[in-house]
C-alpha cells in the first residue's frame, strides 16, 4: 500500500516547501467538507481534486456555461498562484479567419518586479 490519501499529499507538500504546515490544513479542512476520510487511500484522479483547495494549482473544467466568465476566473486562479506578484488582465475573445473564437491577451503585468538571479 502506498497510502494516498489527501492528508499524506498535503503533509508530503508541507514537508517539501510547496506549502505552508498551514496551507496544508487550510486544504484539507476544504477537503473535509466532501471527503469523509482523509486518510483513505485515493487514486490519481481523486487526489488531483486536491489541489483545487491549494493556492498551487488550477483545475480547468471540460465544459463551462460561459466560455469568457469561465477563462477569467481560471486566468484569476492562476494569477492567485503567484501570490500576488502577477495581475492578469484585459482578456478579451478574438474571432479567428474561420469563425471560431481564441482567447487574446491584451496585457499582464506585474505587481512587483522580479528579483535579479
Amino acid at each position: 500500500m502506498t497510502n494516498r490519501s489527501y492528508r499524506r499529499l498535503a503533509e508530503g507538500l508541507a514537508q517539501l516547501g510547496a506549502l505552508t504546515p498551514a496551507q496544508a490544513d487550510a486544504a484539507l479542512a476544504e477537503i473535509s467538507r466532501w471527503a469523509s476520510d482523509l486518510d483513505e487511500e485515493r487514486g490519481v484522479r481523486d487526489l488531483v481534486s486536491l489541489f483545487s483547495a491549494l493556492p498551487m494549482a488550477v483545475l480547468v473544467p471540460d465544459k463551462v456555461d460561459d466560455l469568457e466568465e469561465a477563462y477569467q476566473a481560471i486566468l484569476n486562479e492562476a494569477a492567485a498562484c503567484s501570490g500576488g506578484s502577477v495581475v492578469i488582465d484585459d482578456i478579451e475573445f478574438v474571432e479567428d479567419e474561420d469563425g471560431s473564437q481564441s482567447l487574446g491577451h491584451r496585457s499582464g503585468t506585474l505587481a512587483s518586479p522580479l528579483p535579479a538571479r
